[in-house]
């Protein structure tokens, strides 16, 4: 879906793209309801309603991006190797951290199994390639076959938990489409002073209830390719404009 199309002040339609061309198909109601990210996007390419898009009069279409801070802490259970245990299940969950005195750190609830070795090494490859030393990214496959056993016991050898800390809505966080690419967008977000100290605190926290155990961290909260949970970027009113 490419955009809107309008009668005056009326939705009539949306532009598609399909098979190599764009089309038109018209309805006499349209429901957008395409998500935090593409909905915004979609709105603001909708130039039929002037150069602002759709639903923009205010300027605030795809501002106010929030997202999940979410870490993945990886636990060893204490269980004997005859007994075994099953680490898809999301079974547990606990709020102690919300009401943290020092600030709401957010929730902590089971992650389930994480994805498959061969997954979890593209995603460490994709991570290397975005990182200050992302020409390693090219030795990786090298290193396969060592890191392969390791990350399959990460899969199926631990429990694995997720902190999920609320965000805070800021009008300089937002989405913007890219002129003549709908398949890219720009995303503009930095992670504040205070999200980061809340992230320090629950990690801080977490490694207190987790002392005396076997336990691996993931630092995905302060990543910006992580956008879990994304929200805010469109806001409901009585004023269409």
């Amino acid at each position: 879906m490419l955009a809107v199309t309008l009668q005056g002040r009326r939705a009539t339609g949306v532009r598609v793209a399909w098979q190599g061309g764009e089309h038109v198909l018209r309805a006499s109601l349209v429901v957008l309801a395409a998500g935090a990210l593409q909905t915004p996007l979609i709105l603001l390419r909708s130039r039929d309603a002037g150069e602002a898009g759709l639903g923009n009069a205010s300027d605030q279409v795809g501002r106010h991006l929030m997202r999940h801070f979410i870490d993945v802490y990886l636990v060893r259970p204490r269980v004997d190797d005859a007994g075994g245990f099953d680490n898809r299940r999301k079974e547990l969950a606990f709020n102690d951290l919300y009401v943290d005195p020092a600030l709401r750190l957010g929730t902590v609830q089971s992650f389930g199994r994480l994805p498959p070795a061969p997954m979890l090494f593209g995603a460490l490859r994709a991570d290397v390639a975005a990182s200050p030393v992302s020409l390693l990214a090219a030795l990786l496959p090298l290193a396969r076959p060592f890191l392969m056993p390791v990350l399959r016991d990460l899969e199926g050898g631990y429990l694995a938990l997720a902190p999920v800390i609320e965000d805070f809505p800021y009008a300089e966080h937002r989405v913007l489409p890219v002129a003549d690419d709908v398949t890219r967008f720009a995303l503009h977000y930095t992670m504040k002073p205070e999200a980061l100290k809340r992230v320090r605190l629950a990690r801080e926290r977490l490694r207190e209830i987790l002392a005396g155990r076997r336990w691996k961290l993931l630092p995905q909260a302060d990543n910006n390719q992580r956008i879990a949970h994304a929200c805010g970027t469109c806001r409901f009113g009585d004023d269409p404009r």
